[in-house]
């Protein structure tokens, strides 16, 4: 971007590559919320998480709109980088106890094959991934087509699109603060199910 190199194509390239980031990053910032809080704390720990996660969806948009405002788009990007080497660090220095398995090591492949036989035998594990994968087939369609409503139905531009992925992360923050209240309405699996239909709408 600050070279003035970025095109479609190597913008689709780099998009792709960040998606590889991404789906190896995040199993490793949730393997350490288990860490950090008790067991009996661990779904408010998570509520504070997704309350984090979201606030980022309000502010993040609202930053960089101010940087690119102000000084140009090429410092969004070397933002960005400068906060994904700052988590590298974190991530790197996490001082977490290391577990030596008596088992003889598995291969890649193996693993993945176990664990697809796994899921074949086990229906509550199929419940969790078909319940995932629905979750996650229309909740990424919503975030993809929000910059189209924006446009389209709105007649709006940027600022349209920000205001609406912010109105996402204050929906979330909302419900998340108040996750202590709706967990002793509801159990798990009801909140599971109001949660799609409500997202659904």
């Amino acid at each position: 971007s600050a070279f003035d190199l970025l095109n479609p194509t190597f913008l689709l390239i780099l998009t792709f590559i960040n998606g590889i980031g991404l789906a190896m990053r995040w199993p490793v910032y949730a393997a350490i919320v288990p860490d950090l809080v008790p067991r009996d704390s661990l779904h408010l720990a998570l509520g504070l998480n997704s309350i984090a996660m979201n606030a980022s969806r309000i502010l993040g948009p609202l930053i960089a709109g101010l940087i690119i405002a102000s000084i140009g788009t090429e410092f969004v990007f070397a933002l960005n980088m400068i906060l994904s080497l700052g988590m590298i660090w974190i991530v790197v220095r996490w001082k977490n106890e290391s577990y030596v398995s008596t088992l003889p090591g598995e291969r890649f492949f193996g693993a993945m094959r176990l664990g697809a036989q796994y899921i074949r035998q086990s229906k509550p594990m199929r419940s969790i991934l078909l319940r995932s994968f629905l979750f996650f087939m229309q909740s990424s369609s919503l975030l993809a087509l929000l910059p189209v409503i924006a446009k389209d139905h709105f007649h709006g531009n940027a600022n349209t699109f920000t205001l609406l992925l912010s109105c996402l992360g204050f929906g979330a923050i909302l419900v998340g603060s108040q996750l202590q209240t709706i967990r002793a309405r509801w159990n798990p699996n009801q909140l599971a199910t109001y949660g799609i239909i409500f997202l659904s709408l």
